[in-house]
């Protein structure tokens, strides 16, 4: 997620999601497994928690509902473990 973040822009949630999807190459299969409640799919699921853990920690912010971008903290990071 950071990667994708990295160009500085505001990016849209699914934006984002549509990025790793691609990038992990997951099937259509896998992007359709929901939760046991079946309220929505577990990846995107993941992402959302994702989110939230980068937002808390402080590498990303949000910009509005459902936008985010990356912060400094964050650029820092990537800059510091691009391997990792």
């Amino acid at each position: 997620m950071l990667e994708f973040l990295a160009d500085g822009k505001n990016h849209k949630l699914p934006e984002i999601v549509e990025y790793l999807e691609k990038y992990f190459e997951l099937s259509e299969e896998a992007i359709a497994i929901q939760k046991t409640s079946g309220s929505e799919g577990v990846f995107h699921n993941r992402v959302h928690w994702m989110k939230h853990h980068l937002k808390s920690d402080g590498y990303i912010r949000s910009v509005r509902v459902g936008i985010v971008a990356i912060t400094a903290k964050g650029k820092e990071f990537l800059a510091e473990n691009h391997d990792e």
